[in-house]
């Protein structure tokens, strides 16, 4: 009994040995790019709501130029709640976009939803013009909007706006404030 026990004592460590080795778990920095690391390994790209997202698409620069400013119009919203239950409301809204610098595609922006003359919603956001023309919106408590389909000129802004997970769509006309 007494080999027995020390054969599988042996087995136990054996399987230790080989179950416990550890992988390499290191990844690479958002800043590395493929060449650096030299494997092909996915590089997750920095963040394009942050820092300076350049671009040299015309298109790209012209819509993030035009979207900076104040906009002030109506939006009409359809959501759903925490039971799955539609819910649907009208208000006033006012975004605002801004830039650090002219000829970047991304910048701040706050939101402020009116109804019935009472702000019901003034939040920041953080946003960014895609390569695709979709305008992308982040706010602080990381809920994620699109906006794919718009009109955007110097004077108007209509469109979509839609969440990531489908669950709120808005749409919206708004007028150049400012």
């Amino acid at each position: 009994m007494h080999l027995y026990s020390r054969h599988l004592a042996l087995i136990f460590l054996a399987l230790t040995a080989i179950c416990c080795e550890r992988e390499d778990t290191s990844y690479p920095s958002p800043k590395q790019t493929q060449e650096e690391t030299k494997d092909t390994t996915t590089i997750v790209s920095p963040d394009p709501y942050e820092g300076s997202n350049d671009s040299t698409d015309e298109n790209v620069l012209l819509i993030a130029k035009t979207l900076c400013g104040e906009w002030h119009g109506e939006m009409d919203m359809r959501y759903f709640d925490d039971y799955g239950v539609l819910n649907h409301h009208e208000c006033e809204a006012q975004f605002t976009f801004t830039q650090e610098k002219e000829g970047m595609t991304n910048g701040k922006g706050k939101e402020i939803d009116i109804e019935n003359g009472k702000t019901v919603w003034n939040v920041a956001f953080s946003w960014y013009v895609g390569n695709d023309e979709q305008i992308h919106l982040r706010y602080i408590d990381k809920t994620e909007r699109n906006i794919a389909t718009y009109h955007l000129d110097n004077e108007k802004f209509t469109g979509q706006m839609k969440t990531r997970d489908g669950w709120e769509e808005c749409n919206f006309s708004l007028s150049r404030y400012k």
